[in-house]
């Protein structure tokens, strides 16, 4: 069975956030500087996350904080 991938359109509706702030959130979570989860795979504008890492992620959120990933 194949496990439900969200594109970057999605993460982006979902944040309410810009192309431009998912790709810096990716980018500071190969760094380790947040916790972000990665895409599992992509190329270019076809980047994909599967859609339990990000529930799992958002569950794992503090609700007052307003910042994602730190």
């Amino acid at each position: 069975m194949l496990e439900p991938l969200l594109k970057i359109d999605d993460i982006m509706r979902l944040f309410h956030v810009s192309r431009v702030t998912v790709y810096r959130w990716i980018a500071l979570a190969r760094k380790g500087e947040s916790r972000f989860p990665l895409p599992i795979f992509g190329y270019r504008q076809k980047l994909c996350w599967n859609r339990d890492d990000v529930e799992n992620f958002c569950k794992a959120q503090p609700a007052s904080t307003g910042r994602v990933g730190f």
